[in-house]
């Protein structure tokens, strides 16, 4: 098939979606688990606005000019305050604790939900972002890899819908593999913020939920297995009861719990349960010191680890480290992870700074610091290259930083093409923390990439059962299934992936890309023809092949529109090449994305199927020499 151009710019989806909603910013419709929740014209028009600039702070005024026009101001001020009393209700927000909705006092609002843009953004590698240590901001701000991620993605903050109950029990005994069989599994529930006056604001109880999985994970991850942060906090504001989060998690164990700031401190309360019964089995309540708040997570961790050595490790419990900084830092960078989290990359950044300035030795807050500035636009050269310089620094201040490795691992893999050096660096992460579900992803990756495909299976399996409900580990169970060519697996794991995400693009591109692989030209134009038709395009009547023509055209145009934006790199557009057989202008995009260092797929080109074609070719063959070449 000849070489396709032309054609004009993606249209900017309409769809929007966070947690369990999806608002249709055309019609307004809101839909919550794909069932329609009323709301009125006016609170749906706002809802558009504030998750169209997630993160952003809109203002009042910005508002006022957006729903009512320029000339009205009488009623605005009580016509605004019910569209968020009608938007809160509809969300079932919370004006103290705040999901999705918050109020910044006589400025304005912003958003805190984590959205996506269906057919524009997971359409999109390069803007493919995944679990970062210090909230969902992106895989390559971690640097963990997917088979889909550019050298540095985007913001989109993945947190999966849940859907389809019977599927997530499957999935959870699905992942788990032999490997863990008979070890407590352990899901940290997000900690609930019962309001309060602090700094840290409600952040907070996240930013101690993400602190015990961390740390839970390093101490114990050899004798217990915990949840990772991705799925753990796809149930915050549940109202599911312990036994049916621990069947859909795979959980034996639930650790629940709420943090409170007041004027004379800060009041935590936890509780650890046995899922199958909703048994408790050990609770406590904490009041420390506010200047004390560097304290809490590892005073927290620590009784915990006691409770956990009484009633599930019979070894008995380690010493868990303690925080290794002035309170004054600790709460900076605490308020570093919770904006980072919520998408605020730039007060992120700027708080990481801080903390680095004051405490030169506190090695968390490099780490933070290079996760942030990874977390901007994608292809920053700059921003790439302080990153680099933080995680170098974080690293040398504390080796024992698992996240940091993970990091690392994928800077090694992405950009500086050392799969070897990145093996290294995924197995002392796992060394650290046995149970960090990106550096066993990240090194199913590595795996695969050297023809280990059936470690690379055992790998990404046993990331998937730390991360149960994460669609991008998920899909990749299809994907490492599609480069071991075998190709009727890669597609049946692809669609428990749709199952659990329903349209989620990676799972919908392998079974196409599989389809091809195997002969079945039919089963992937009936995979095109659907995504055309979800996105309100036209299909083209007749057989295979003019629909695969159309589908190939519209993903050409798309691709290229999204690397002339400096939003993808050129060597997605390589691997469509591939798939429609124009191998010179695939070998232009990737000798282009080999010199500026910027795509996911290089690392892959000695077992990506679709490049078979090349092989021989002196132009590829030098190509993958140069990536493969020791280091």
């Amino acid at each position: 098939m000849t070489d396709i151009k032309g054609l004009d710019r993606e249209p900017e989806s309409a769809r929007i979606r966070f947690g369990p909603f999806e608002l249709d910013a055309g019609s307004l419709e809101l839909r919550k688990a794909g069932r329609p929740v009323r709301l009125q014209a006016q609170p749906a028009r706002l809802l558009a606005l504030l998750a169209g600039r997630a993160g952003d702070l809109v203002t009042r005024d910005e508002i006022r000019q957006a729903i009512w026009g320029h000339g009205t101001f009488v009623d605005f001020e009580q016509g605004i305050n019910h569209c968020v009393r009608q938007l809160r209700s509809a969300l079932g927000d919370d004006a103290a604790a705040p999901r999705y909705l918050e109020t910044i006092p006589r400025l304005g609002y912003r958003f805190l939900g984590p959205v996506e843009r269906p057919e524009r953004t997971e359409t999109s590698p390069g803007a493919r972002d995944a679990n970062g240590p210090f909230g969902r901001q992106g895989a390559a701000a971690e640097g963990r890899p997917g088979p889909r991620l550019a050298r540095r993605g985007g913001l989109r903050a993945a947190v999966p819908l849940l859907a389809a109950g019977a599927m997530l029990l499957g999935l959870a005994a699905w992942g788990r593999g032999p490997q863990n069989a008979g070890r407590p599994v352990l899901a940290v529930l997000p900690f609930v913020h019962m309001g309060g006056g602090g700094e840290a604001g409600p952040g907070l109880g996240d930013a101690l939920t993400e602190e015990l999985i961390g740390i839970l994970g390093s101490s114990y991850g050899g004798r217990l297995d915990v949840i990772a942060r991705t799925s753990s906090m796809a149930y915050k504001a549940t109202a599911k009861d312990a036994r049916t989060i621990g069947r859909e998690l795979g959980a034996s164990h639930l650790l629940e719990g709420s943090v409170q700031e007041t004027t004379e401190g800060i009041k935590v309360t936890a509780r650890l349960l046995k899922a199958s019964t909703q048994t408790p089995l050990w609770s406590a309540r904490y009041e420390p010191a506010a200047a004390d708040l560097a304290g809490v997570q590892a005073d927290l961790a620590q009784r915990i680890a006691r409770a956990l050595a009484v009633n599930l490790l019979p070894a008995g419990a380690s010493s868990l480290p303690a925080a290794r900084t002035r309170p004054e830092v600790y709460e900076a960078y605490l308020r570093g992870r919770t904006r980072l989290a919520s998408r605020d990359v730039e007060e992120a950044i700027a708080l990481f700074r801080r903390c680095v300035k004051e405490d030169p030795s506190f090695a968390p807050a490099y780490a933070g610091l290079a996760s942030a500035l990874r977390a901007g636009p994608p292809f920053d050269r700059q921003r790439g290259r302080e990153s680099r310089a933080a995680l170098e620094q974080a690293l040398a201040l504390d080796d024992g930083l698992a996240e940091a490795h993970v990091m690392m691992a994928g800077i090694l893999f992405y950009h500086d093409l050392d799969s070897r050096a990145a093996r290294r660096e995924y197995e002392r992460a796992i060394r650290i923390n046995p149970a960090h579900a990106a550096a066993w992803h990240g090194l199913a990756a590595c795996h695969s990439v050297a023809g280990r495909h059936e470690e690379a299976l055992e790998a990404v399996r046993r990331a998937l059962a730390l991360d149960p409900l994460d669609p991008m580990i998920s899909s990749d169970v299809g994907w490492h299934h599609y480069w071991a060519r075998r190709y009727d697996d890669a597609i049946r794991e692809s669609r428990r992936t749709l199952a659990m995400r329903p349209g989620f693009h990676w799972a919908r591109r392998c079974i196409l890309f599989a389809s091809l692989m195997k002969g079945d030209r039919r089963s992937a134009a009936r995979q095109a023809a659907e995504e055309m038709r979800e996105a309100g395009e036209e299909v083209p009547s007749g057989d295979e092949e003019p629909v695969l023509d159309a589908y190939w055209r519209r993903e050409l145009a798309r691709a290229g529109g999204q690397a002339g934006r400096g939003r993808q790199s050129a060597a997605d557009l390589a691997l469509l090449r591939m798939a429609t057989g124009s191998r010179s202008a695939a070998l232009d995009d990737l000798e282009q994305a080999y010199r500026r260092r910027d795509a996911w797929i290089l690392p892959f080109l000695p077992v990506e199927p679709l490049a078979d074609p090349l092989r021989g070719d002196e132009r590829f063959e030098r190509l993958v020499a140069a990536i493969a070449a020791p280091r």
